[in-house]
Parts: structure tokens; sequence; C-alpha cells
């Protein structure tokens, strides 16, 4: 999952926005049928958590009563929280636009589908690789990518007053798949698509030299993608990336257009006691890189210093982008 916080509204709910560009996050569950490797949620996951139903709506009362105008409901996989239509249908009651984050597969199910969607103004969908044998290595689950498949089926026959939207954690085995994903993105023609590079957080803090792509690898890969997804009706964002990743387009990037959102997000320990402390989950900022032209125009937004550390300064050097 990436870390920005969408919104929409329907007609059913439109109201004036409150607070800021972020919502709060309200995690469910940490039960989910993938293990990715980069997930930053990896520790808490592994409790197999499920939190009270009667907690979580006193959490969202609380919002309602401090202003909020918006909650994503997150995991884990918060789909498979066993009162999740119910936590959703109080959210709404309490004026609150209702975001998911979600891998999707429970909405291969049309009842349970039908029966949710109706009360959500967003669903994020993370889809981090685009056929069944890398879905398979990243996630460990046999049958995802087929129940993907079939979920977002559903989603483009009810999802009528749904915004869909989708996030992809690339790593340097995902690249490759980037049409895969962007074949299963298109059909949603309005919709926008995230392209993110890994956290170094959670299962990627030890090991993020082996999952982050590196920029040669991941500008070979973006060459192109921007246009084609454009041609289908899909926008594309990258955050996270620097900006010699995607051939210097910084408006395609999240981290100039939207630092709001690119930056990080809180986790307020009071809403969500399972995690220990209030957590701020940022880009960890590097320095630009010497040989870039983008230094001397003040477009470029650093290198995340996690990438740094684990490739140096040389790595970044595109041909026929150096500063003259």
């Amino acid at each position: 999952m990436t870390t920005e916080r969408k919104r929409t509204s329907t007609t059913r709910r439109a109201r004036p926005r409150k607070g800021g560009a972020g919502s709060p996050a309200l995690f469910l569950t940490g039960v989910c049928p993938n293990e990715c490797r980069f997930c930053f949620e990896q520790s808490e996951n592994a409790t197999r958590y499920v939190r009270d139903k009667e907690e979580v709506l006193a959490a969202i009362e609380s919002l309602r009563a401090a202003g909020a105008g918006s909650v994503d409901l997150i995991g884990g996989e918060p789909l498979l929280h066993p009162d999740f239509a119910a936590i959703a249908r109080a959210a709404v009651g309490a004026g609150l636009r209702v975001n998911v984050t979600t891998n999707a597969l429970a909405l291969a199910d049309r009842a349970f589908a039908q029966k949710v969607l109706p009360l959500l103004d967003a669903v994020i969908v993370s889809i981090h690789a685009g056929d069944a044998r890398a879905y398979r290595a990243l996630t460990r689950n046999e049958s995802g990518f087929a129940t993907l498949r079939e979920a977002l089926r559903m989603l483009r026959r009810i999802a009528s007053g749904t915004r869909v939207m989708f996030n992809t954690t690339l790593t340097h085995r995902s690249l490759g798949t980037l049409e895969g994903i962007l074949a299963l993105v298109a059909p949603f023609r309005g919709a926008r698509w995230d392209l993110t590079n890994p956290f170094p957080l959670g299962g990627a803090r030890d090991d993020y030299a082996a999952i982050a792509p590196r920029i040669g690898e991941a500008a070979r890969a973006f060459a192109g993608l921007v246009p084609r997804a454009l041609a289908a009706g899909v926008v594309v964002r990258f955050s996270f990336f620097p900006a010699c990743a995607f051939g210097y387009a910084t408006e395609h990037s999240n981290d100039v257009a939207e630092p709001d959102r690119a930056t990080g997000y809180r986790v307020d320990h009071t809403l969500n006691p399972q995690h220990p402390d209030d957590l701020l989950f940022r880009r960890a900022f590097g320095r630009p890189c010497r040989t870039c032209r983008l230094r001397r125009d003040g477009t470029c937004f650093g290198v995340p210093q996690a990438y740094l550390d684990a490739f140096g300064d040389a790595d970044l050097r595109p041909p026929g982008k150096e500063a003259p």
C-alpha cells in the first residue's frame, strides 16, 4: 500500500471539505491473505489482530465530534474485518466520507461487494504485480491474482457511485509487469494510478536494497508508460522516486505536485491503540544528485536517503541527463 490519502464525494453525500489534505486512519485488522515483502505494517499484521467493533465505533464518534470530514479504513486487509459493513455504515451515519485501501480480493464476492460498495466514497486498490507468477511471488498467495481479476470485474459492474483508484509499490521484480498492471487498470477510465518506490519501513527496512528498483531499470520500465496510460484515460502519478526515474517530467510527481500528500501521514495512537506510539511516516529525503540537471533549476526534489545508502550517487546518472 501507499501512504497517499484519497477522497471523493458523490451526489448522495456531497459536502464541504474539512481539515487538511489527509484523512485520519483507522486500522481495523492485521488479517490479510497476502504477505507482501515490503509491507510497512508487517510487524503489526503478524499479530493478526481484529479490533473490537465497539472500539472502532467509539473512534468514529470521536472523529465526528472533532469535525473530521473523512476517514480511511485500512489494515491489514480492512474488508476482512467481520463487522466492516457495520463500521462503514456508522462512519457514513456520522457524516464522514469513507475511503478504503484494499487488495480488493474480498470484493470478488458479489453479495459482499453489493453490500459495502454503496457505503464507500473511494476504493484505493493495491496492485503490486501484473501477472499471476509475479503476484504469487510477491504475496505468497497462490490464487490471489485470479481472485483479483474477478474482484476488478465486480468493481466495474457495481461501483458506479464509488471512485476507484489504484496504487502500486514497485520492486525490481515487478517492474517488468507494469504493462500487465496497466491492462488491469485501463478499464477504469478516469482512474488515477499511483506508482511508489518501496518505503524503508516495516518489511523493507532491512532489505531495501534487494527490493527497490535501480534508477536505470525504473527509467526503462517507465518509458512511454504515462502516454499509454493517458491514452486509456488513466492518470499516472509517481511518488518517492527521483525525477530521473520518469524522465524529469516533474508534473507527474506527487512529491512536487502534491507535497502535502507525498510526505506521509500520521497514525494516531489514540485512534489506533495497537500501534505503540503516534507514528508519522514520511519520506526520508536525501540530497539532490550531484550530476542532475534539475539541481540547478530547483525542481529536483531529492533522492531518498535509503536509496543513496543502498546504491550510492553513481547510480543516479541516466545517459543524456547530466548537468551541463
